[in-house]
């Protein structure tokens, strides 16, 4: 089941990447901590902004280099000095930010290479805006994937211990009957020996019976 379910989601994650194009992506001027800038921005299919989040510092860390803080006030995650070797190493800043909208987040990214990066000012620079979108789509499908296995993992190891509690009832159902199989069987041969023992005490009685009767004899004639 979970090896179906992990097809399922990569399957989904591959067809989603297919259908992403620059045309996926908008680029505008938004209002952000400094005013407003030429921005990258594309809607995400995960209305996790926590998640979102957690998922961009990770992917600016791991290819950039960058330091990343959280501009509390505005929400903002800003990398200063990220290492994007198209657009050249240093001096470079990434902001991104992430809104949740219903069951969707809705991600802006804004990059400063001595003034906003855009298609006007560069049209390469701007292209790497649009890839830095692209892998952060399939970033957070991965993380989802993940997610959703280590649920599945976890449902799993409840069913195999279910399963165990079960077997293990199921033997000690077996070790009980084999007892009282056990018990019924030394009891039919108690009964049987009682049965003979109480033939014996009621031949006894009768006998002690025959002696009584004797002894009262003897009395009366002594009388």
């Amino acid at each position: 089941m979970v090896t179906t379910l992990i097809a399922q989601k990569n399957s989904e994650v591959q067809e989603y990447s297919k259908g992403l194009s620059f045309a996926s992506i908008e680029e505008s001027e938004d209002l952000m901590s400094a005013g407003f800038r030429n921005s990258f921005s594309i809607t995400l299919p995960s209305g996790d902004r926590r998640l979102v989040a957690r998922v961009w510092k990770d992917y600016v860390s791991n290819h950039f280099d960058g330091r990343t803080k959280y501009n509390r006030k505005a929400k903002e995650y800003v990398t200063a000095n990220a290492k994007i070797g198209p657009i050249g190493p240093g001096n470079t800043t990434l902001i991104g930010k992430p809104e949740k909208m219903g069951d969707v987040t809705h991600f802006t990214v804004w990059l400063d290479h001595d003034g906003a990066i855009s298609s006007r000012r560069n049209r390469n620079h701007a292209r790497e805006a649009y890839s830095i979108l692209e892998d952060l789509v399939l970033e957070v499908e991965r993380e989802n994937v993940r997610l959703h296995l280590e649920e599945e993992q976890k449902n799993l190891r409840k069913m195999e211990s279910q399963l165990r509690r079960l077997k293990n009832a199921n033997d000690r159902y077996h070790r009980e009957i084999e007892l009282a199989k056990a018990h019924i069987l030394k009891m039919e041969e108690n009964i049987i020996q009682n049965e003979a023992d109480q033939i014996d005490a009621q031949e006894q009685i009768n006998l002690q019976h025959e002696l009584v009767k004797g002894v009262k004899d003897s009395l009366e004639r002594i009388n």
